[in-house]
């Protein structure tokens, strides 16, 4: 091996005889065999100054190199190379990927600490809904983490040449984890979604089935979904990517139309009664959030589902962004689109959306109007008013409640013989209040 050694006189080179394993004589000759292009690199430049380099230059930096060349750790060398426009695309992706989760990750929290905040200062029963809150933020909190984790060795995987490929089957862990994660969110608000028409049906036999058929529908179709594939390319068929949005959607789109229903039947047998009272627009504003926000919700579900299919085609791969994986692992790795960004983060919105609604029912119940529902859990509207029509009193609506009203028996055009079912136990623990 040569050093150069710079005299007063000139450079003088040493031969040295270096007996090396054959790994480092290897590591070291590919990093021997780069100096010609990074000294042509380096002759091109100028110094700040703006004056040409001196010829001498490139005999210095060579110098340089080979000393740093003979005291090198070569276990930790890592030799770095200019990157692909594949692997710069993948890189955005990745970045862009984690800003998203961040950024609906933040909207999240904030979200539930307002939530939790709502729920403390309600007395009652409500065990069971801040733990749901609790348990959506920590899950998206750790996933969000773990994204970053796999992100940065990602990232280092990518710029290094000579990582071990341990490194990689590493992240397979890391993975599954922020994949329960995922899923784990996704059937909590399956789960808050049936409850709410489950409450409105205490009855209905049928109704009750239908719900608990779809719940074990989502819970089969996340299982199933969530199966490692360990194949070359690690991509899902076609029908297993289907199961989450499928199993998801139908769920939303069987609860909206239950709450629809009772929305429906409230507004044509009890609201005419009701009108009088502000107790009544409270009660339609509640089950009109529950309906317009679930719409939106299957809404999105469909349009997500219309684009996986689009971009499944359009890349030619099978596994597209409902896959809910960290990183896209199709044919076609070099296609960055806002969806398949904004994809990947979609149990967030599912998150947002359901912290969302309960935040703005526990508003509604803190409003100034305030209505008791328990006189609607088992009464028939004939049976609320025991007096006759003739034996009117001026203080008779006082005396008989807030359903009271001596004139419904004159009143042909409402049926008086409606059962009303709204105001039965809710969970979030009292019954004047219908969620």
């Amino acid at each position: 091996m040569f050093d150069c050694i710079r005299t007063p006189q000139g450079y003088v080179c040493i031969l040295r005889v270096v007996v090396l394993p054959v790994n480092d004589l290897c590591a070291r000759a590919t990093y021997f065999s780069r100096l010609p292009e990074m000294v042509g690199m380096h002759r091109l430049k100028t110094d700040f100054a703006g004056r040409k380099v001196r010829d001498g230059f490139g005999l210095n930096f060579v110098c340089g190199h080979l000393r740093a060349f003979r005291t090198m750790d070569v276990p930790t060398l890592q030799l770095f190379h200019p990157l692909s426009k594949g692997a710069v695309r993948t890189n955005q992706y990745m970045s862009l990927q984690v800003m998203a989760n961040l950024f609906f990750d933040g909207i999240q929290i904030t979200l539930s600490t307002a939530t939790l905040v709502a729920l403390a200062r309600n007395p009652g029963k409500k065990r069971l809904l801040r733990m749901a809150v609790i348990a959506v933020m920590f899950a998206l909190l750790v996933d969000s983490a773990i994204t970053i984790l796999v992100f940065v060795v990602k990232l280092h995987v990518t710029l290094s040449t000579n990582h071990h490929h341990l490194t990689v089957e590493g992240l397979t862990g890391l993975k599954i984890v922020g994949d329960l994660m995922r899923k784990t969110v996704l059937f909590i608000c399956d789960i808050i979604v049936v409850w709410r028409a489950w409450i409105m049906y205490p009855e209905s036999c049928k109704v009750r089935i239908l719900l608990v058929v779809c719940t074990l529908g989502c819970l089969g179709g996340l299982a199933v979904h969530s199966v490692f594939i360990d194949g070359p390319d690690r991509i899902y068929r076609p029908s297993v990517a289907a199961l989450v949005p499928v199993c998801t959607l139908l769920t939303n789109i069987v609860a909206t139309a239950l709450v629809s229903r009772r929305l429906w039947t409230y507004r044509r047998n009890i609201s005419r009664v009701l009108r009088a009272g502000k107790g009544a627009s409270k009660i339609d504003m509640v089950l009109t959030l529950l309906v317009e926000s679930s719409a939106v919700y299957c809404i999105a579900w469909v349009c997500m589902a219309h684009l996986n299919s689009y971009i499944a085609w359009l890349l030619r791969c099978t596994q597209g962004p409902l896959a809910f994986v960290v990183f896209m692992n199709g044919k076609d790795k070099n296609a960055v689109t806002v969806y398949s960004i904004i994809g990947t983060s979609y149990p967030y919105l599912a998150g947002i959306y359901i912290t969302f609604v309960i935040l703005a029912l526990e508003r509604l119940k803190n409003s100034e109007v305030s209505i008791d529902l328990s006189a609607l859990v088992s009464h028939d509207l004939r049976c609320t008013s025991p007096r006759s029509v003739d034996s009117e009193s001026p203080g008779a609506h006082e005396q008989t409640g807030l359903l009271a009203a001596p004139s419904i028996r004159s009143r042909p055009d409402v049926d008086c013989s409606c059962d009303v079912e709204y105001g039965c136990e809710s969970p979030w623990g009292e019954e004047h209040v219908v969620y």
